[in-house]
């Protein structure tokens, strides 16, 4: 799953790219409009965290899969075709952890409660 909404709040878009980016949207709070079709306004939504390979502890490919923590959008886990899984941190957007070496293919990344 490369976007997924918070299960918390219900309030924050979490998107994982091809581009090796991860960003959050406040989904509740647009930043403008623009008109649409038949009269609809259409809703648009800036980034409120953006990580990429620019950051120190970016990822170098392609996101995988990217979700939130379920208890809390404090973190998020991102899985990535650069072999490594991480744990952001949302508040500094630094790592809280990684997998310590490169693992094979990630392609889904999954937090089961128990």
């Amino acid at each position: 799953m490369k976007n997924q909404v918070d299960l918390t709040e219900g309030r924050y878009l979490l998107s994982g790219a091809s581009d090796a980016s991860a960003s959050v949207f406040d989904i509740q709070h647009a930043t403008d409009f623009e008109g649409g079709g038949e009269g609809a306004l259409i809703a648009k939504h800036k980034s409120l965290i953006t990580i990429d390979k620019q950051h120190q502890n970016g990822h170098k490919f392609a996101i995988s899969s990217a979700i939130w923590y379920p208890i809390d959008t404090g973190l998020f886990v991102t899985g990535s075709y650069d072999h490594y899984i991480k744990v952001w941190d949302t508040n500094s957007t630094q790592v809280y952890c990684a997998s310590a070496k490169r693992l094979s293919l990630i392609v889904f990344v999954m937090i089961m409660r128990f």
